[in-house]
């Protein structure tokens, strides 16, 4: 399985989220110059710097992400005609709504898409996001991610939030609602298999 984890706009979990899938399996490619996933995925990650093209990923036998900067990447393209999935992460807010379509409308691809609601915070944001979207987006399809010191952990670590649930004592404890809400979007992810 190939995904493109992309979205207009920076800073809303797109490397946390490739974090978690090569955590569960996965390899990547680094496509964001300030992201940090071939720093600390060396082993299981290639960077390919902005004026580098995206090679011919037919041949790829493992499953695959791409995380992309935020912003205006025109590889996204290619990546998008090789990809089975594009992950959008969105953080819930009047704001990111209106970048989620304007990125939407930048890709302008048929690929099926999952919306991550990432660093979810208040309840009554993330019910208006989710009413916006599905009337304009067809086969809308979601998961969620709600905010927790637990994902911060997990990234300053470089570790599963999975992985540490399975730890003995208090501490693997604590993780088990995160590990539960990560395995979730895995099953979402797992649904577009092809």
């Amino acid at each position: 399985m190939i995904i493109s984890m992309y979205s207009g706009k920076g800073g809303v979990g797109k490397s946390f989220l490739t974090a978690q899938l090569i955590h569960n399996g996965f390899e990547a490619i680094d496509l964001d110059p300030f992201g940090d996933i071939f720093d600390r995925y060396e082993d299981k990650s290639i960077y390919l710097n902005e004026d580098e093209e995206i090679p011919d990923l037919s041949s790829i036998k493992s499953d695959l992400v791409l995380d992309f900067k935020g912003g205006k990447d025109k590889r996204i393209h290619n990546a998008l005609d090789q990809s089975d999935l594009l992950i959008i992460p969105v953080i819930p807010s009047r704001e990111t709504v209106s970048t989620t379509i304007k990125t939407i409308d930048y890709i302008d691809h048929d690929i099926p898409k999952l919306f991550v609601f990432n660093i979810v915070g208040k309840k009554s944001n993330l019910e208006q996001t989710i009413e916006v979207l599905n009337d304009m987006i067809k086969d809308f399809k979601y998961s969620i991610v709600r905010y927790s010191e637990a994902y911060l952990t997990s990234v300053n670590n470089s570790q599963g939030i999975i992985q540490m649930s399975k730890e003995k004592g208090i501490r693997g404890g604590a993780y088990t609602t995160h590990a539960r809400e990560i395995q979730q979007f895995l099953n979402k992810v797992e649904e577009f298999r092809v």
